[in-house]
């Protein structure tokens, strides 16, 4: 444990630095304006866009520390500190020979890493969901474990499920079926008097603790509120592989060469040491590694059931967070037990091969579903140092801007004016403008508009109306 102390603090510094600096999306500022800002029944609101413990937390971070892009990602920032223990944890259960090299691979995956800075539910839900599994693997490992043990274990376990539950609702079928494989393989080799006192333990404390914060919430959640996924596994898997190995690296685009041959390699090498790892799992019967193994298996069964009679909609992108997860554990297990050298090292090349796609997607401000977020922070701050000399009355946003704007302003304090949403295709008259670009280049070029800041990557496009253009 003590050699990951240093890499994670390290992980943890680019995630403060990351939470600090990136601009507010328009995701978190929406969930943040209608459940942390209002009054606080509107933190248990039943909608999709609600992950409560986050809107509860991000309420408490705000009024303690005052409005800011990171004041609303506390909640993720502990999230994420949770994610990084456990991960380590897990690291030196299942890969103590390999362990830098499995931590690098379950902690710098950009996809993983976007959802744990980010103000949304994701952050928690994946701390406490790494939780369970460490706490499983843990449990598992001794055999037979001391009655007392387990059943604090169990109730860790339980308690870990709800609040994840309670961050992200769309981790429901993962957090049921991570307790069901824990009890499943408990019951193998326990009596059934043990496993029932287990059972008890891990359920009822995060019964209570879930009724207590989201009962009401889920009572009252409309099915209507279901509508993100995937409609088929061919676009689930490939939008989950996308994130993981992104095609592109908006911030260093110099290498995007490099980064889009290797990601055509690594895209299907990876399935050698997930291949290696389902099989040495099932020869060796390591209980820890058929705990993950068995989660996944049940979740995807219960997704692809609930797809089939219910018309839900597969795990899509940051609600298969949960997958890249399981399987990094898998890869991982894959490397560190495979039967023969040539196998280890082969596992452990694709392993390393992944781990330069990482480096090569590494990014600092943007995040990949909002990437066109990236410049609003410097965009605002052009705006404000131009109506110093040049007072400019109203102002207009597109959609994707005006909720960033909104919380600029009330967070700067600033003294300029509302910026409200603007028609896509005829904006009325203003004297300032954000759009984007290319979607509206016609439009300033017809209204001849001063450009006083462009956005390079994001397409963000600050102008000024000829008779307020000085």
């Amino acid at each position: 444990m003590r050699r990951l102390i240093v890499p994670a603090l390290l992980i943890y510094c680019v995630m403060l630095f990351r939470a600090s600096h990136q601009a507010i999306t328009i995701d978190e500022v929406d969930a943040f304006n209608n459940f942390s800002a209002g009054n606080l029944d509107m933190s248990f609101y039943p909608s999709s866009g609600n992950h409560v413990l986050n809107s509860l937390l991000a309420r408490f971070s705000t009024q303690a520390f005052g409005l800011s892009p990171f004041a609303t990602r506390v909640p993720a920032m502990l999230g994420a500190a949770l994610y990084l223990f456990a991960a380590a944890c897990i690291v030196i259960r299942i890969a103590p020979k390999l362990k830098l090299l499995a931590f690098g691979a379950l902690t710098l995956n950009p996809f993983v890493l976007d959802y744990l800075i980010a103000s949304r539910g994701y952050s928690l839900a994946m701390g406490f969901l790494a939780a369970m599994v460490a706490l499983g693997m843990r449990v598992l490992d001794e055999d037979p474990p001391p009655l007392r043990f387990t059943l604090v274990y169990a109730g860790m376990i339980s308690v870990c499920g709800a609040l994840a539950l309670a961050a992200n609702f769309s981790f429901a079928f993962t957090l049921i079926c991570t307790a069901a494989a824990f009890l499943l393989l408990f019951a193998v080799s326990n009596p059934f008097k043990r496993w029932f006192s287990l059972a008890m333990a891990t359920t009822f404390p995060g019964l209570l603790v879930a009724l207590l914060l989201v009962g009401k919430t889920l009572r009252d959640y409309p099915r209507n509120q279901l509508y993100y996924g995937a409609e088929t596994w061919p676009q689930m898997w490939s939008d989950m592989l996308d994130a993981v190995f992104p095609k592109e690296n908006l911030q260093f685009n110099h290498l995007d060469a490099v980064l889009s041959q290797t990601r055509q390699a690594s895209g299907y090498l990876i399935l050698v040491p997930i291949a290696i790892g389902l099989w040495t799992a099932f020869v060796t019967k390591s209980r820890p590694i058929s705990f993950v193994w068995l989660a996944l298996t049940g979740t995807l069964a219960a997704h692809g059931l609930a797809h089939a009679f219910q018309g839900l909609l597969l795990p899509q992108d940051r609600t298969s967070l949960f997958i890249a997860f399981f399987l990094s554990i898998g890869v991982i297990h894959g490397m560190e037990a495979a039967p023969s050298r040539l196998t280890r090292i082969a596992s452990s090349t694709v392993v390393c091969l992944s781990l330069l796609i990482f480096a090569l997607a590494f990014r600092t401000n943007y995040f990949r579903m909002w990437y066109f977020d990236m410049d609003i922070d410097s965009g605002f701050h052009a705006f404000v140092n131009y109506v110093k000399e040049h007072p400019v009355e109203s102002a207009g946003c597109t959609w994707r801007y005006n909720g960033a704007f909104a919380f600029y302003r009330a967070a700067t304090k600033a003294n300029v004016p509302e910026c409200p949403t603007i028609d896509q295709d005829i904006p009325p008259p203003r004297g300032a403008y954000f759009v984007i670009s290319p979607w509206q280049d016609d439009f300033v070029a017809k209204a001849k508009l001063k450009i006083i800041y462009k956005g390079p990557v994001s397409g963000l496009v600050v102008g000024i109306a000829p008779d307020k253009a000085n």
